[in-house]
C-alpha cells in the first residue's frame, strides 16, 4: 500500500476517533470506576502529528482523581482537546466534571455533581451545570450490572451569538436527568455495556436531550480487543445550523499494556 495512501487511513482514524468528543452531552456513567479502592490518580496525553500533502497537529490531555472511603465515592475527572488540520482549527474542547456520591442504603447512593465544558465546534462557549440525585443499583454480580439514576440539575449555557441562529445566545435551565446503565460481561472475553440518558427541561417537556451510548467489546488476547460501538445524540433544540440527530457507529481495535 502506497505511503500516500497508508498516511490518508491514519489521518481518517484520528479525526474518526476524536469527533466523538465534540458534542455537550456527556456520558459520566461510561466513565464510572466502581472498582476503585482508596485513593487513585491517573494521568493521560495523546498527540498525533501528519506532514506533507495534510498537515494534522492533534493534542489531548486528560486525568482523574478517584477517593473512595468506607460509604462514599468522589472522582474529578478533566480532559483538553485541540486540533488543526492543515493550518485550520477543527477541534477546540475542555471539560470538568466533579461528583461526590455517599452510600445511603447498600442499594442506594445519592450524588452531587458540577460541570464546565467548552466547545467551539458545537458553538458552546461555556457549559456550567450542577445537581442533586440518586442511583440505584438494581442487580450487580459477575455477569450483569444494572443501575438507574434520576436528578434535577440546574444548567446555563453561553452560546456563540453570531453562529446560533435564533437560539438565544444564553440560556438557564433546570432540567430532569434520567440514565439506566446496563453492564453485561458475556464471557471472560466478550462484554456489553449501554448507557441511555433522557433530559428534558422542567419547564417544557418538549424540549429534551437523549444520549445512548452502547459498546460491544470481544477481546482477541490478553492485550488486544475488537470494539463497536454505536453513539445516538438528539437535541430537540440545537443552536445554529447543528442537526438535531446524530448517529455514529464506530468499529475499531483496543490496545491495553
Amino acid at each position: 500500500m502506497p505511503f500516500a495512501t497508508i498516511r490518508c487511513c491514519f489521518l481518517a482514524l484520528i479525526i474518526g476517533l476524536f469527533a466523538q468528543q465534540a458534542t455537550a452531552q456527556v456520558n459520566i456513567e461510561r466513565q464510572r470506576d466502581l472498582e476503585v479502592e482508596g485513593l487513585a490518580v491517573s494521568v493521560e496525553s495523546d498527540i498525533a502529528l501528519l506532514s506533507g500533502n495534510s498537515d494534522v497537529f492533534d493534542l489531548g490531555l486528560g486525568g482523574r482523581i478517584d477517593y473512595r472511603g468506607e460509604s462514599f465515592h468522589t472522582f474529578f475527572l478533566s480532559s483538553v482537546r485541540y486540533g488543526e488540520s492543515n493550518g485550520k482549527e477543527y477541534r477546540n474542547r475542555a471539560f470538568g466534571h466533579l461528583r461526590f456520591n455517599y452510600d445511603l442504603t447498600p442499594r442506594l447512593v445519592g450524588e452531587l455533581f458540577g460541570q464546565i465544558e467548552h466547545d467551539v465546534f458545537t458553538l458552546l462557549q461555556l457549559r456550567l451545570l450542577g445537581g442533586v440525585g440518586v442511583r440505584l443499583r438494581h442487580v450487580r454480580n459477575e455477569q450483569i450490572g444494572l443501575y438507574q439514576g434520576t436528578a434535577l440539575m440546574y444548567e446555563f449555557e453561553d452560546i456563540d451569538d453570531e453562529k446560533s441562529g435564533s437560539h438565544p445566545g444564553e440560556t438557564k435551565e433546570v432540567r430532569w436527568s434520567n440514565y439506566v446503565n446496563l453492564r453485561i460481561t458475556l464471557s471472560e472475553q466478550i462484554s456489553f455495556r449501554n448507557t441511555v440518558y433522557v433530559q428534558p427541561a422542567l419547564g417544557d417537556f418538549d424540549d429534551v436531550r437523549v444520549l445512548d451510548e452502547a459498546a460491544l467489546v470481544v477481546a482477541l488476547t490478553k492485550h488486544l480487543a475488537f470494539k463497536t460501538a454505536f453513539n445516538l445524540r438528539y437535541d430537540s433544540d440545537p443552536p445554529g445550523s447543528i442537526d438535531p440527530l446524530d448517529l455514529a457507529v464506530r468499529n475499531g481495535l483496543t490496545v491495553t499494556f
